[in-house]
């Protein structure tokens, strides 16, 4: 509600269960979800699908990697320019593994590789998203061999890097 109004488009680059888009048809929006998990897909098709309809809103869900992806041709074949709110909640790097897909950011070696391809994601979604818009990052830390890495704060800075502006952490 603070982000988006009613027939306006939402973008879950990580779709996992389908909560997004759930709440984009519970709240009037329009929402496309992205998983490289056909087993996710799955599952977030049927939690979706249990969801009412009451604003006759469009939902589309896409099986493949996110980071390779490109948006303004996903969006043209879906009959749209742009979108509103993107939300990316990306695995936690390694802190749990999705699968064995190499392209499933869970598998990642090393910080430096999931930062890039959170890189090439950020920089394959911005296009999309209409000037002056938001897109949430949902991320956590970790800990590893007792250091604390901030990947929260430096996913954040790989968007900065590229044209975004910091609202807020919560």
């Amino acid at each position: 509600r603070r982000y988006t109004k009613q027939n306006e488009w939402v973008l879950d680059t990580f779709l996992g269960s389908g909560t997004t888009l759930i709440e984009c048809k519970r709240l009037g929006r329009n929402g496309i979800g992205i998983d490289v998990s056909p087993q996710t897909i799955q599952l977030a098709e049927k939690n979706i699908s249990k969801e009412r309809n009451a604003f006759d809103v469009k939902t589309e869900i896409i099986t493949a990697d996110s980071t390779e992806l490109c948006y303004e041709e996903v969006l043209k074949k879906i009959g749209i320019k742009s979108v509103q709110l993107i939300i990316m909640h990306p695995p936690y790097w390694d802190i749990i593994k999705f699968s064995d897909d190499p392209s499933d950011l869970s598998n990642e070696k090393s910080l430096e590789k999931f930062l890039s391809k959170m890189r090439q994601l950020i920089e394959k979604s911005y296009p999309v998203l209409d000037k002056g818009r938001y897109c949430a990052l949902v991320i956590g830390d970790k800990y590893s061999g007792g250091e604390w890495i901030p990947l929260g704060f430096y996913t954040m800075q790989e968007f900065l890097k590229r044209g975004y502006k910091l609202k807020s952490v919560v």
